[in-house]
């Protein structure tokens, strides 16, 4: 989701241009017309649990390996935008190589989802003094490969997936909550449980409502065969978009 390795370098000059009907809240907490670099917001010291099978790794953090770059926000909001025919705002809380059984736990204080909770109502607040009415309309998630490198992480995904859209919706006070997210591309043969994290993806899909699991085995990978290249960052947007309109039916 961070876009980890995406370029700028990658972007069409037309792609490269500002939003004009995408509100953005940036690094400095301020809504902007969306344009690349749109990297989040999360600082590199920030401690996070870490179960005591998995080393920490420094590099997984909220950077971008290129310098700058873009995740999936930067075609999946021109996409929405495009067809509501109106203003949307994006806020963003990403890291890179996190897992949702410790790191992402809402039941946990000190992981990242009271850090996303309270930058998501800052933004909230700060588009309402604009002047906005403001609805949480959909919420997007791209996660689960550090979880599926880990046979206790991959058994228990499903319902810690679960109780994570759970929280998410009565947090922000939604029980419909649109929660669309990407299953992971690992199989089996570069990642001891990919199956098994993949299997739990589809089943939550098929027992919790309004939620959509997006494919992204075809979507082109970097070098490293772990994180999306700019082309597949900005295909799991418009397939992240495609995804919500196809759920929620706007009227054109």
């Amino acid at each position: 989701m961070v876009g980890y390795k995406s370029n700028l370098e990658d972007l069409e000059p037309s792609q490269l241009e500002s939003q004009d009907n995408v509100l953005w809240y940036d690094r400095s907490s301020t809504w902007v017309t969306l344009s690349p670099p749109t990297e989040p917001v999360l600082g590199p010291d920030l401690t996070l649990p870490v179960p005591p099978f998995k080393k920490h790794h420094p590099e997984h953090s909220h950077k971008v390996a290129n310098g700058s770059g873009f995740g999936p926000e930067i075609s999946l909001g021109s996409e929405i935008a495009d067809n509501l025919k109106q203003k949307i705002a994006l806020v963003k809380y990403a890291r890179n190589g996190s897992n949702l059984a410790y790191q992402w736990n809402p039941d946990d204080d000190d992981s990242l989802y009271p850090r996303m909770k309270k930058r998501t109502n800052e933004a909230i607040a700060a588009l309402k003094s604009l002047g906005c009415h403001v609805e949480i309309a959909g919420f997007f998630w791209m996660q689960g490969e550090t979880d599926a490198s880990n046979e206790d992480m991959a058994e228990y995904y499903q319902s810690n997936l679960t109780n994570f859209i759970s929280a998410l919706r009565e947090d922000f006070h939604s029980p419909n909550l649109p929660f669309i997210y990407g299953m992971v591309h690992f199989s089996n043969d570069n990642s001891c449980c990919g199956e098994a994290v993949r299997t739990a993806q589809r089943q939550v899909e098929a027992d919790v409502a309004f939620t959509s699991a997006v494919e992204t085995r075809d979507l082109s990978l970097d070098r490293d065969k772990i994180h999306f290249d700019s082309k597949g960052t900005i295909l799991l947007g418009d397939r992240f978009a495609k995804a919500w309109l196809t759920m929620t039916e706007p009227s054109k």
